[in-house]
């Protein structure tokens, strides 16, 4: 019960009281005498109610009825109020609550399927990385299982590695046994190639020796007067050069001596080269062109144009005592040149040559051979459609002779010898004769406006024939040349 319950009761129960002792005293005044009743009247109040009289005590018990019948139940209906409102603002509370926490449960479960969403795709990824976990175990496997095959490969290399160490331990001490050897050889080799020279000088020597047995007295002092002679042109010339050739031989064509055309670039100190030979023209790989100047055809048009002025040339420095180099210089048709060509010289000094050489009045008979290196692969050109498909070549007398002397011996009688195939190509076998050819056409054009003084203009007649060429086996540009000649008969 609530305090308002106690003080209603306490109030109606208080009101019961005060009017049961009020009927009770009033019972007990109506017993009293009169003259007692003076003090007794204060308890005995009537109010008038419209013509009835009742009593206090009536009236207090009726209020108290009133209390209890009317009170206690109006009392309790406000309570109920009250409580119903209570009730109602407590529902309304837990209807907010409730939304809040249906709210938060909305959330929560969104909350809930997003992390079960990440759940699953954990799991998904998970079972990736499950089958990527089992690949790379797989791999792993096979790697181990391949790192286990190699490391027992790696032992029997290594087995072989020492065993090619034992190997080569026992190659260098060969090695080393071979190097004293080799060093042996190359002494012997050496004093082989100074008893080669030296042979060869003897040789010659004798050659030399046989050229002037059977000369006379008088011939041997034509032939002192010609080697002189020819000193003194070798001293005059700038880039060409003579030197003895006494093996050359032309078999039935006797000389009293030989000598070699070289150009000075083209010399070598080289034992080796000495013995090989030297060059008077270079050659372009795999052509019969002058090295480094001029494409096919290009330096015979050349000397056409400047032909008559060369042999002026080269007879003003026979007349006035000038040396053949500034003689050449000064030929005007040079002049749009950047320097005179250096093939130019060369070829001019050899015009030089040759005239010298008739006003010395003794025959002479100039030969020029070919020569080519080894190819790497076959190959093949065209012919140029002035090349001829033959040409006229002194053969070797004795060509299956393995000899040094056989290669200097050739036949006095000229063979055909073919050029290029049915195609019109030409191959590496054709190079040494077509660079002879072509030394023979430079050296014929250079001389052929040419004259002797009392002679008509181009009444030289150049006397140039081919000796059959050479092919070395070797790949190396020191083979890719034309060598010249000089073979001197006394009149």
């Amino acid at each position: 019960m609530t305090a308002a319950h106690w003080l209603l009761g306490g109030a109606g129960a208080f009101f019961a009281i005060a009017g049961i002792i009020f009927l009770l005293r009033t019972v007990e005044g109506s017993r009293t005498p009169a003259g007692d009743r003076q003090t007794i009247d204060l308890f005995f109040l009537s109010l008038p109610i419209g013509s009835v009289s009742v009593s206090v005590g009536t009236l207090l018990l009726i209020l108290s009825a009133v209390i209890f019948y009317f009170g206690v139940p109006a009392l309790e209906q406000a309570q109920r109020t009250s409580r119903i409102e209570t009730l109602e603002n407590n529902l309304r509370d837990a209807n907010g609550t409730i939304e809040e926490r249906d709210k938060k449960i909305g959330e929560l479960e969104e909350d809930l399927s997003s992390k079960d969403q990440k759940i699953g795709d954990l799991n998904t990824s998970i079972g990736q990385k499950d089958v990527e976990i089992s690949g790379l175990k797989a791999k792993t496997r096979r790697q181990e299982k391949e790192i286990e095959r190699k490391a027992q490969t790696i032992t029997v290399k290594d087995q072989e590695i020492d065993d090619l160490k034992d190997l080569v331990r026992t190659r260098d001490r060969a090695l080393e046994r071979n190097k004293t050897q080799i060093m042996s050889l190359r002494t012997d080799l050496q004093d082989a190639k100074k008893e080669a020279r030296n042979a060869m000088q003897v040789a010659r020597d004798i050659a030399s020796a046989e050229n002037e047995a059977d000369l006379s007295a008088g011939e041997r002092e034509e032939l002192r007067r010609v080697r002189e002679g020819i000193d003194q042109i070798n001293s005059e010339l700038d880039r060409l050069a003579l030197r003895e050739a006494p093996l050359l031989e032309i078999v039935g064509q006797p000389a009293v001596a030989n000598y070699e055309i070289y150009a000075r670039s083209l010399a070598s100190s080289d034992e080796d080269a000495l013995d090989r030979g030297f060059g008077l023209l270079a050659f372009e790989s795999e052509r019969f062109t002058v090295e480094n100047y001029y494409s096919e055809g290009e330096i015979e048009r050349l000397l056409a144009e400047i032909g008559p002025a060369l042999c002026g040339a080269v007879n003003a420095s026979i007349a006035d005592d000038i040396s053949i180099h500034d003689a050449i210089r000064r030929i005007p048709s040079l002049e749009k040149y950047e320097g005179v060509p250096e093939p130019i010289r060369v070829i001019a000094e050899s015009a030089y040559l040759q005239l010298q050489l008739q006003a010395l009045a003794i025959e002479a008979k100039v030969f020029v051979r070919g020569y080519a290196d080894g190819e790497r692969a076959g190959w093949s050109r065209p012919l140029p459609l002035d090349t001829p498909r033959q040409l006229e070549a002194h053969p070797l007398a004795n060509p299956d002779l393995i000899s040094p002397l056989a290669n200097w011996r050739f036949l006095a009688e000229t063979e055909p010898r073919d050029i290029g195939d049915d195609n019109g190509e030409y191959a590496n076998a054709d190079l040494p004769n077509l660079r002879g050819f072509a030394t023979l056409e430079l050296m014929s054009e250079a001389v052929s406006g040419c004259a002797l003084p009392g002679q008509e203009p181009g009444g030289l007649d150049p006397q140039i024939e081919i000796l059959d060429g050479k092919l070395y086996g070797s790949h190396t540009g020191t083979d890719r040349k034309a060598r010249a000649f000089v073979s001197i008969s006394l009149r």
